[in-house]
């Protein structure tokens, strides 16, 4: 929810930079929004995972950190 004013805040309320500096600004702030809104989606998981000493999760989720890291 907070990614999402956030964002909105970014784009409509505030000055944006000059395009020639910062061509890809909106997709950024877009791709940021969404990012932080899976994240806060996947945290209460996470958490439970670690909780209920689920060592595969944690390592999954490490593993496909990495991988996307990568890219």
């Amino acid at each position: 929810m907070w990614s999402v004013i956030c964002g909105l805040l970014w784009l409509y309320v505030w000055q944006q930079p000059d395009p020639a500096v910062v061509p890809f600004y909106n997709t950024s702030v877009y791709w940021f929004c969404i990012s932080s809104f899976i994240e806060t989606l996947v945290q209460p998981i996470a958490v439970i995972g670690q909780i209920l000493l689920f060592v595969e999760v944690k390592v999954s989720s490490v593993g496909i950190r990495e991988i996307v890291n990568a890219q």
